[in-house]
């Protein structure tokens, strides 16, 4: 484990008696199976499984068993992803923050001036879960910005170095398309058209305002993330329970595989996955036949059916899934650009 401080990710030791465990400000559970022993290994997984962050359960797989089955088992004991002990520690890490990023609370960076209000707006959202944090200028804004992920922006228009509208804008110049409220206490009708429209916001509201509906219009924003089923990118809709992919509203026939591979990289948008991850995870299999590449030709039918799909309604299909080497990245941000547009 010492290896992964390298990765810039913290971890330690916990006891094997697991009743006793703190887990606050614990993102990812690791479950080693250390002797083998099946049955224990799966009774140990079920309770670390309740403790509430999701569980990784690294194991060792015995001769003769298919990888298919023993997967199987320990997903359906409790594991929120599997990885074979072993392994190279970068597929290690890639599992680990891809079970961060599919777990982590909403991230809100809360942009006001007034300490008391900016304050008060974050403990709010903490209660419906966000994890929200508050900065008072534009150029503590963009400095938080650029220091980590953030999902969604409640921002002041009226802040000591500029207007919180100009922030946005940068934003949106950058291509950079994080939902963004402005909060504010300019209210007539020309402000609102102001910031909706030029500024690229995508919600106004205007102060003051009760904690219900800040909550309510940031849950809004949030609405892709804030679903058990539902991975929406603009106009790309992606079903995880019914397998089923749309685009504005119509569905795209795909065969189950190209689905399949889809919903898996748009689950961990922004992070590169190994080929041999996508196998193991999407094929279920630990190795490929001779000659073959599933991956690359089931990613070329996936491109190819949503272009041939787009262009007959005369629109352009962005690029939102990269290859690098022998690995593959979902990127949103083309796709939201066009959350906008016109069907």
């Amino acid at each position: 484990m010492s290896s992964l401080s390298a990765h810039h990710i913290q971890s330690r030791i916990l006891p094997q008696d697991l009743s006793a465990v703190d887990v606050a400000g614990i993102d990812v559970l690791v479950l080693l199976d250390g002797d083998g022993k099946r049955d224990a290994f799966e009774n140990a997984l079920a309770k670390a499984a309740r403790l509430g962050p999701p569980v990784l359960a690294q194991f060792r797989l015995e001769a003769g068993t298919p990888y298919r089955l023993r997967r199987e088992a320990l997903l359906k004991a409790g594991a929120s992803d599997v990885i074979q002990a072993d392994v190279d520690i970068s597929d290690f890490v890639t599992r680990i923050r891809g079970l961060c990023l599919l777990n982590q609370a909403p991230r809100i960076l809360v942009v006001d001036d007034d300490e008391g209000i900016a304050r008060w707006a974050t403990d709010e959202l903490a209660t419906a879960g966000f994890e929200a944090r508050a900065v008072h200028t534009l150029a503590q804004a963009r400095a938080a910005f650029e220091g980590g992920p953030v999902d969604a922006l409640v921002v002041d228009r009226q802040l000591p170095d500029g207007d919180g509208l100009s922030f946005i804008q940068q934003l949106r110049s950058l291509n950079i398309y994080t939902p963004a409220l402005l909060y504010t206490a300019m209210d007539t009708t020309s402000d609102r058209v102001d910031g909706l429209d030029r500024g690229g916001a995508d919600d106004y509201l205007c102060k003051p305002v009760h904690a219900d509906e800040l909550r309510a219009r940031v849950r809004v924003l949030l609405r892709p993330r804030q679903t058990d089923d539902l991975l929406i990118f603009g106009p790309l809709e992606l079903s995880r329970r019914n397998r089923l992919v749309r685009w504005r509203g119509d569905r795209i026939d795909m065969r189950p595989r190209e689905t399949d591979l889809l919903i898996y990289l748009a689950e961990r948008a922004g992070l590169w996955i190994p080929q041999q991850m996508l196998l193991l995870d999407v094929w279920e299999k630990i190795h490929m036949e001779a000659g073959a590449n599933p991956i690359s030709a089931t990613k070329h039918r996936l491109r190819v059916g949503l272009r041939d799909f787009l262009e007959a309604r005369g629109e352009t299909l962005p690029e939102c899934i990269e290859t690098l080497g022998n690995s593959y990245r979902f990127v949103a941000e083309p796709l939201l650009q066009l959350r906008d547009a016109a069907a």
